[in-house]
């Protein structure tokens, strides 16, 4: 299998130092009144496992909410 099957066109795999210049906590504080089914996803500590994103069972926050706080 090559290192870029199974990936949409045009993308490519990278690591987080190879995207990211810092990588900090983000919003601290209840999410749950401003939840989406689909706008932004909310990453947390339960999407990062054994080295890789896993979105399988990602959560949303409102687009309003993203914007409104700038860590999320």
């Amino acid at each position: 299998m090559s290192e870029q099957e199974g990936l949409p066109s045009g993308w490519a795999w990278a690591t987080v130092g190879e995207l990211a210049e810092r990588v900090v906590v983000g919003f601290v504080g209840p999410s749950t009144g401003h939840r989406s089914s689909a706008d932004v996803p909310l990453l947390m500590g339960k999407n990062v496992r054994d080295g890789k994103l896993d979105l399988s069972d990602a959560e949303y926050v409102t687009k309003a909410f993203h914007a409104r706080e700038r860590k999320s």
